[in-house]
């Protein structure tokens, strides 16, 4: 387990990423983050979309529906 000044900087890290539109750089740092067991909305929906992409909706899926899970509120899901 990670601690929360770890899980905060993959997340600025995820963020900087998106903002530079490295959106496989993202992908891959938000799947190493989930490895490591820091679980956020983002991160399992950025694994999600390339899950997707490969093919394999029903892991996506599960990785949304454990998304929506940890943030009910959050229609960006």
């Amino acid at each position: 387990m990670t601690s929360e000044a770890d899980a905060a900087e993959s997340l600025n890290q995820i963020k900087a990423a998106i903002g530079a539109q490295d959106l496989r750089r993202a992908v891959t740092l938000a799947e190493a983050a989930l490895a490591r067991g820091e679980e956020q909305p983002l991160f399992l929906n950025l694994r999600a979309m390339r899950l997707e992409a490969e093919g394999r909706v029903s892991e996506a899926l599960a990785d949304l529906e454990r998304a929506r899970e940890l943030a009910p509120a959050d229609f960006s899901i």
